[in-house]
């Protein structure tokens, strides 16, 4: 065993090496937060009061468009002529990541609750927490408003889809949420249970740990359900936080899902979608696909990338409702304020431009938060937006390429990290319970009892995959080479950094 005082003793022109790379998760990119305002100010206000400084807002955000998804149901579709008419849900599947205590059950909880909460006084069922099929199909067939899946851990629901017989299909047609589906009961009775249309969104969490069996696709169907998925993976909130903001009202919020629920029981209405916003649909889908990004469509990211033609469309009529629902009803003075600023931001009426500008700014802000027509009046529907306008196009587009994509990618990149990164750990380790101050490579590489701990290291085949390592290791001031004047084949020897073994304790656990 290597005491201190021997290794204090090898030290001679080391520094300290550079673990931070073998931490948890350490090999996965950036990501940015969730950005809260595109929710609109009751939500803004509602998160940043329920997060506070302790729990990562981005779960928040995932809640409510999920529940907001979920219970609009069977009351909106979105109608794209595009030339032919495209209909597409409000169906989305969302998915919080997270280890243990990273705050997605108080994130989730809330919604569960408010969820329930309506059910009790509609006496209808809108969430299902038993993900079996057979479980599914008997809430299904009893609720044509449509219903959502809200389970804090979905590793179940995933593994319905190869588990239970007919499973792959019934949710593919559930994500679809336009067609019928046709359960044969058998036995006695015989004949068919029909759900008229088939339509469940989809609201949960999962830890990193399950991510592999998720995204690993076991046939050509199973294959594309991921691609339907919407992901958040936030950074930790350090742990050293302890500002908590203030409790939020959550019977104010009950009443705003109450809003939307309500919608799916009035009958299904289609929403139509702007010119405007049909022609940024069009113009982002032009440079935001598979071919321009030059991704693989056999490929988890090509996939992804080629489902968010309808994604777009069915998320920015989840965002118009997510709006309309939490509008707050103007009083006199904000409605006098809105004709004033219409007036003085028609170019028809002014002809000074900056003041012109300055209008359309602050009637913008009251159309954001009361939903004031660009002519500065109001009426409320009591049905749901009147159009997917421009405003929820371009924000739809915007979430999934600047915020959704890079949540996906980080998911790929904490299910399948690289090799060499895991391979390099798995070596750091060994040397530090060893106690090791040098190693030779083709020792290590025919040393049996490594092979169990790093397959990617040892026997045929591992020569490429030892050398990205050792390069790494290299790097990050752990091992160097040991020089020597020998002819021949380079031995290939490295001294170890003595105070690794000091280090080590920091970081690899």
């Amino acid at each position: 065993m290597t005491n201190t005082a021997n290794i204090i003793s090898t030290v001679t022109d080391w520094v300290e090496p550079d673990l931070t790379s073998m931490t948890p998760n350490a090999n996965l990119s950036s990501v940015p937060t969730f950005p809260l305002n595109i929710l609109g100010p009751y939500w803004f206000n509602y998160i940043l009061s329920a997060a506070g400084d302790r729990l990562p807002r981005d779960f928040f955000a995932l809640n409510v468009l999920g529940t907001v998804s979920g219970l609009i149901g069977n009351g909106l579709e979105a109608a794209m002529p595009s030339p032919s008419t495209v209909r597409e849900p409000a169906t989305l599947w969302m998915v919080n990541v997270g280890p243990p205590g990273a705050g997605k059950t108080p994130a989730f909880t809330p919604f569960l609750e408010a969820v329930g909460a309506l059910e009790a006084a509609s006496g209808v069922v809108r969430k299902i927490e038993d993900t079996t099929i057979a479980g599914a199909i008997r809430v299904a067939i009893d609720t044509p408003e449509g219903l959502v899946v809200m389970d804090d851990e979905l590793s179940g629901w995933w593994d319905s889809f190869s588990r239970d017989r007919g499973g792959e299909q019934f949710w593919l047609k559930a994500w679809n949420g336009k067609m019928p589906y046709a359960h044969n009961r058998g036995g006695r009775g015989g004949g068919a249970s029909v759900i008229p249309r088939h339509n469940i969104a989809v609201l949960g969490g999962t830890q990193p740990a399950t991510l592999p069996t998720m995204l690993k696709a076991t046939s050509d169907i199973e294959r594309g359900f991921v691609s339907r998925c919407l992901f958040a993976y936030p950074d930790p909130v350090p742990k050293n936080q302890t500002g908590t903001g203030h409790a939020p009202n959550e019977r104010e919020m009950e009443a705003v899902l109450e809003r939307v629920s309500e919608l799916a029981s009035l009958g299904l209405r289609s929403v139509s979608v702007t010119d405007e916003a049909v022609a940024h649909h069009a113009d982002w889908t032009s440079r935001f696909n598979p071919a321009d990004l030059f991704l693989d469509t056999t490929k988890p990211d090509g996939q992804w990338v080629s489902k968010q033609y309808g994604m777009a469309i069915r998320l920015a009529l989840v965002l118009e409702t997510t709006w309309w629902a939490a509008m707050k009803s103007p009083d006199k003075r904000v409605m006098k304020r809105a004709q004033q600023y219409a007036a003085l931001a028609d170019a028809d009426r002014n002809d000074k431009g900056a003041e012109r500008a300055a209008a359309q700014k602050k009637l913008d802000a009251l159309i954001h938060t009361y939903g004031f027509s660009a002519d500065g009046t109001w009426q409320r529907s009591d049905t749901g937006p009147d159009a997917v306008t421009l405003r929820a196009m371009q924000a739809a587009c915007d979430l999934i390429e600047n915020y959704f994509y890079p949540h996906f990618q980080r998911c790929q990149q904490s299910a399948y990290p690289p090799v060499h990164l895991k391979a390099a750990k798995d070596l750091t380790l060994m040397l530090v319970r060893r106690q090791k101050l040098s190693f030779n490579v083709r020792s290590m590489q025919k040393y049996e009892a490594f092979g169990a701990v790093s397959p990617a290291l040892h026997g045929a085949g591992s020569n490429e995959v030892v050398e990205d390592v050792c390069a790494h290791l290299e790097e990050l001031g752990v091992i160097r080479p040991v020089i020597t004047r020998k002819v021949g084949r380079k031995a290939k020897d490295y001294d170890v950094n003595p105070l690794l073994l000091i280090a080590a304790k920091k970081y690899l656990r």
